[in-house]
């Protein structure tokens, strides 16, 4: 559970203050050159190519938003792929690079407008992209080591990398099949609750 992560992202902070090693530096790739953040970035790189549904419950760290629970919908053997996240009651919709954002029963507009759901802390592309560019900038302001490590959530086996930052700390999980699994950090939480390799075609109408 969530509750746990947190504490062990926690922890990890109390032993990193301890450790002495180099600070991971950076890649001609602009990534983290350290094993645990690399696994996580290589998993999270292959969910735009996964087709599935998943349910996350987003946690925002402001304590005048409860928590939000997102759908996602994903194609990745489409053209150009599809993709229908669902966050609180706004919806984005991708139909092969065609993009629109719709009160969810309402009117929808063309492109992504991300500003409707930014006071969570989260965009449209959270559980892919977007997770892996925070995990690469919290990566190069780490402080010591990133710590590997596994973990079941959802049912799903996952990857995870805990990062020791300056005053705070950050944690992420892929599963194996790429999408994000877990992200715990300062400013908002995000834990997977439902998984499944199917979409139903309905759901891009």
């Amino acid at each position: 559970m969530l509750g746990r992560f947190a504490l062990a992202v926690a922890a990890g902070a109390l032993l990193s203050g301890c450790a002495l090693g180099q600070r991971p530096t950076v890649t001609d790739r602009g990534k983290p050159d350290d094993r645990a953040v690399e696994a996580v970035l290589s998993l999270l790189a292959e969910a735009p190519a996964v087709t599935f549904t998943a349910t996350y419950t987003i946690m925002p760290a402001a304590v005048d938003i409860g928590p939000v629970t997102a759908v996602v919908v994903h194609d990745g053997s489409a053209p150009g792929g599809q993709t229908r996240v669902t966050i609180g009651d706004v919806v984005y919709i991708d139909d092969g690079g065609e993009q629109r954002t719709c009160a969810a029963g309402g009117e929808c507009v063309a492109g992504y407008d991300e500003a409707r759901v930014s006071n969570l802390s989260v965009t449209s592309a959270f559980w892919g992209s977007s997770a892996a560019r925070r995990l690469g900038t919290d990566a190069g302001r780490d402080i010591a080591e990133a710590v590997g490590t596994e973990a079941a959530i959802a049912g799903q086996a996952a990857t995870c990398v805990t990062l020791a930052l300056d005053g705070a700390n950050a944690g992420y999980c892929a599963l194996q099949t790429g999408p994000l699994a877990r992200q715990a950090g300062n400013d908002v939480a995000i834990e997977l609750t439902e998984f499944a390799l199917t979409v139903d075609p309905a759901a891009f109408g």
